[in-house]
């Protein structure tokens, strides 16, 4: 892995926007380079929903203090005293100084054997499945339907054209589980 100046964070709640899809996400900064962020996702219900490791380049702007973030806020502040998701709780990522942020999330990932998502530059939707490494700058992804749960088959994918990775997110978590059982 590539040595990179990794800058430690934990933001204030934000609505992201990318060019990647119509919309926005609303996270929380965990980590930061220059070339990747690390963003614990936050959902409608305002309950930690997964963590999103996404190229700062396709980043178009980001919003604070606007009134949904405060409505959001709301919302955590109401589920950390009344929990509607206690049976899912989001895992602490360790981020680890030095290390390029996508990497550490891919091989978390691949070590963890959980589902992930993957946004990259030359495919228009989703790919979602188990990773495993393949090459210096390649990962391979057994693909898992989303409609089925059913396995798909293999592609490879280039570390360099991924613009998001969502891992540990309620979505594939259940999805695993359907697919394991």
């Amino acid at each position: 892995m590539e040595e990179e100046e990794i800058k430690m964070i934990n933001s204030d709640l934000k609505e992201i926007y990318t060019q990647e899809r119509e919309g926005f996400f609303v996270g929380i900064c965990i980590a930061e380079n220059v070339d990747y962020s690390i963003y614990k996702c936050v959902d409608e219900f305002g309950g930690t929903s997964g963590y999103y490791v996404i190229n700062n380049s396709i980043i178009t702007h980001i919003e604070e203090h606007t009134d949904y973030l405060q409505k959001i806020k709301k919302y955590m502040e109401y589920n950390r005293q009344h929990s509607y998701k206690k049976w899912f709780s989001l895992p602490e990522f360790p981020v680890v100084r030095g290390c390029s942020l996508l990497e550490q999330a891919l091989k978390y990932s691949h070590e963890g054997k959980i589902i992930v998502s993957i946004a990259s530059r030359d495919q228009e939707e989703l790919d979602t499945g188990y990773i495993c490494f393949n090459g210096d700058n390649t990962i391979d992804m057994e693909t898992i339907d989303l409609e089925t749960a059913q396995t798909m088959g293999k592609i490879n994918i280039r570390i360099d054209n991924i613009d998001v990775l969502e891992f540990n997110s309620l979505e594939n978590t259940l999805l695993q589980y359907a697919h394991e059982n």
